[in-house]
């Protein structure tokens, strides 16, 4: 009787390890283009530290529904980022705030580099669910999803160059344009049929933007080459 008591005790905490560890496993990360397209923002970032909600940041979390919620407002906590790149709906140098859920004991690392999908902002902050598209950016590089990025958003910085007008056939296709308003840009590949009206678009949003940057990086003279059918 002991034998089997011992025996169903095993069976139950066993069963329970189990399941605590497959309800806090997350397949990897993997960037598609539907969640590219259904995101409000997407770029790339360098942490701050990590602090506790204010009371209207709390009071926005509640009246809200966030997206993939799995935890109270107890366990969310802020961290303030710096992009340092841009692919969507924020602008390089920018200071946000993104919301994460840390009931799993995950952190954004202080001073790491993250790529940041969110697929919503709530009380001025961007939420990135557990389970969600935000990872390391040297896995997000090795994992393929910046190769996904360009090919879904395009190249660039203040504007974007579509992969479709990067197409070539030899070097001589190529060239490079200026896609950062102010001096910080070392260009960027472009076939030169369609260079003409991306500095075209280039201007237009310049002239509306009116971003000021000082800019102490040092270009390297290079040539755009065509490396598998694309302006590299």
């Amino acid at each position: 009787m002991k034998q089997l008591l011992l025996i169903a005790i095993c069976f139950v905490v066993l069963t329970c390890v189990s399941d605590r560890v497959y309800a806090l496993s997350c397949a990897p990360p993997k960037l598609e283009k539907s969640i590219i397209t259904n995101s409000i923002a997407v770029f790339e970032g360098v942490a701050g530290k990590k602090h506790s909600l204010t009371w209207k940041q709390k009071a926005a979390v509640k009246v809200g529904n966030l997206i993939g919620k799995s935890a109270g407002v107890e366990n969310l906590s802020v961290y303030n980022f710096t992009v340092t790149k841009s692919w969507k709906g924020v602008s390089a140098g920018d200071t946000v705030s993104i919301l994460f859920n840390t009931y799993w004991g995950d952190n954004y690392v202080p001073n790491g580099a993250f790529l940041i999908v969110s697929p919503q902002q709530i009380g001025g902050m961007f939420w990135t669910p557990l389970c969600g598209n935000s990872m390391d950016l040297k896995w997000a590089r090795q994992n393929g999803d910046i190769a996904i990025l360009e090919e879904v958003i395009g190249i660039g910085h203040h504007i974007k160059i579509r992969v479709e007008d990067r197409r070539c056939e030899s070097a001589k296709d190529c060239t490079a344009i200026q896609t950062h308003c102010g001096d910080c840009d070392c260009g960027t590949p472009v076939n030169v049929a369609a260079a003409e009206e991306h500095r075209e678009q280039l201007k237009k949003f310049c002239a509306i933007a009116r971003l000021v940057e000082h800019c102490e990086i040092v270009c390297e003279t290079y040539l755009p080459s065509c490396h598998e059918g694309l302006c590299q």
